[in-house]
């Protein structure tokens, strides 16, 4: 019996899972295994891929700040928006017109200059980030209303490890599609294979939907209220009451930041600028400094989602011993490691280690965030508060995947990986001390 399936063994005192919680968990299993096809293949190597076509540090970072610009503008609308609608179908309708964009990347190769590809590439990912902020908001609303709190811990272990075993899959046919397939050709079949996992992901999102509310079955696509105008009167009768439905989302809800949140606020900012501010530095460092090979890197990769999947088989009984904010806050203090070890991992074995220390730190750190942020979240208005942690995720996004490659322009990317090791382990002592 896969282990999503066998809930019954999780705890003697666990209360027991009904057929419709299985479905529920078997739903989030199987949207989080697709999506590990999606990032064993286009989220780990298009940076490599931009890499490879002359890209800088400054425009991989680029993926990453741009995106989160969009969702700095959005996500409380976003939050706004659903609080006030069936969370489930608009994360599943958002998901499909966010990564319809991925079909892209295998057709830019067949058209585009290398130069032209990059900032095609770029535009791409920050269009998609319009109805992706939907997803994301919703999605950890979703995870809220579909899981009872007594299960989460257990769920995320059982995600994180489906994740971390698509992943490890995904990266060596991956590495080894790279490896005996030309360039570019490779990469478009590797890009090809994510867009297919992210259209069963959201596949399983609808599932999903239907299993939550089974009497929404007919749900129709609807995008408005109102039918379209046929004349410029018609025009402005309509435009009057979406522009007072626009003012209204941009409602920014700072009573929230004014009570207990705003900590949450803070350390959650920190917690992302750290991430990603080595985050544009570790492909170029591999490929320019370190010289690995993109089937190497694909089995290092592969190595860091064993190690996660080793981890996370232990979240749930490590949550129960620590709680959320322990077993958060003691990953976080070990964020550090990587970036170290990254410095000396010039030859296989050394890289090898470097990513399984690495995918043990992240199994503890993903297990654990978004149950924390949950925790911090009460029930009542919960996809504002998602939104708000939202924009704390995406301003530290933004300012950490550009001052790392601003900074490695000064220092070189050896002090920038120190400084960010030294940075990962403070901001785990701060969640320790005040999260």
């Amino acid at each position: 019996m896969p282990v999503f399936l066998g809930l019954r063994h999780r705890s003697i005192t666990s209360p027991s899972a009904s057929p419709e919680l299985k479905r529920v968990f078997l739903n989030f299993a199987l949207d989080i295994g697709w999506y590990g096809v999606l990032n064993g293949s286009i989220l780990t190597f298009i940076s490599i891929y931009i890499t490879r076509l002359g890209g800088s540090a400054l425009q991989v970072g680029m993926i990453n700040a741009l995106p989160a610009v969009v969702t700095l503008l959005l996500a409380l609308p976003a939050g706004q928006w659903l609080s006030t609608r069936q969370v489930s179908w608009n994360v599943f309708i958002s998901s499909v017109l966010s990564r319809l964009f991925y079909l892209t990347l295998v057709i830019i190769p067949f058209i585009f200059k290398p130069s032209q590809q990059i900032t095609l590439i770029i535009l791409a990912i920050l269009l998609m980030t319009i109805p992706g902020t939907i997803t994301n908001v919703g999605f950890t609303a979703l995870l809220g209303e579909g899981t009872p709190p007594s299960w989460r811990g257990y769920l995320s272990g059982v995600r994180n490890s489906l994740f971390a075993i698509i992943n490890v899959l995904t990266l060596l046919l991956c590495g080894w599609i790279l490896g005996n397939v030309a360039f570019p050709t490779g990469y478009q079949i590797v890009f090809a294979l994510g867009a297919l996992g992210a259209g069963m992901s959201s596949l399983h999102l609808f599932l999903l939907h239907h299993t939550l509310h089974p009497s929404h079955r007919k749900t129709p696509i609807r995008f408005t209220q109102v039918s379209m105008p046929v004349s410029l009167k018609g025009v402005g009768k309509w435009l009057n009451p979406v522009i007072k439905k626009i003012s209204l989302l941009w409602n920014l809800r700072l009573d929230i930041l004014r009570g207990p949140f705003w900590i949450t606020f803070v350390l959650m900012f920190t917690f992302h600028f750290v991430q990603f501010f080595g985050i544009p530095i570790f492909p170029v460092y591999s490929v320019n400094e370190l010289n690995l090979s993109d089937q190497v890197i694909g089995i290092g990769q592969a190595m860091f989602y064993i190690t996660v999947f080793l981890g996370s088989s232990q979240i749930s009984r490590l949550t129960e011993k620590l709680g959320n904010k322990r077993l958060f806050g003691f990953g976080v203090c070990a964020f550090g490691l990587f970036p170290t070890l990254l410095i000396f991992s010039d030859n296989l074995g050394m890289y090898l280690v470097t990513n399984a220390v690495g995918g043990l730190v992240w199994a503890l750190i993903g297990g654990a965030i978004y149950n924390y942020v949950l925790d911090k979240a009460p029930d009542e208005g919960r996809p504002v508060y998602i939104a708000w942690y939202m924009i704390a995720m995406n301003s530290g996004m933004l300012v950490g995947s550009l001052g790392g490659p601003w900074l490695t322009g000064i220092l070189g990317m050896v002090s920038v990986l120190v400084i960010c090791a030294i940075f990962r382990f403070l901001s785990g002592v701060a969640i320790l001390r005040w999260g």
